[in-house]
């Protein structure tokens, strides 16, 4: 996602966020891909160990020629 969250910002029970974590989908926000050329890429994204965190700040790796 290329905004702050996937839920309103002023949201205090995060529906959105819920929802796609009970349907096992993981959200990635505030990724910008507008300058990335079309095409087929590996998204990896390696996130922060945090103790009893409920999200992490990534380092997201494009790879591309897979």
């Amino acid at each position: 996602m290329d905004v702050p969250s996937v839920d309103h910002l002023t949201s205090k029970n995060l529906p959105n966020h819920h929802a796609l974590d009970d349907a096992g989908i993981v959200i990635l926000e505030n990724l910008d891909l507008r300058a990335v050329e079309p095409g087929v890429y590996e998204l990896i994204a390696l996130p922060l160990k945090i103790r009893d965190g409920d999200g992490s700040p990534v380092r997201a790796i494009l790879r591309s020629g897979i």
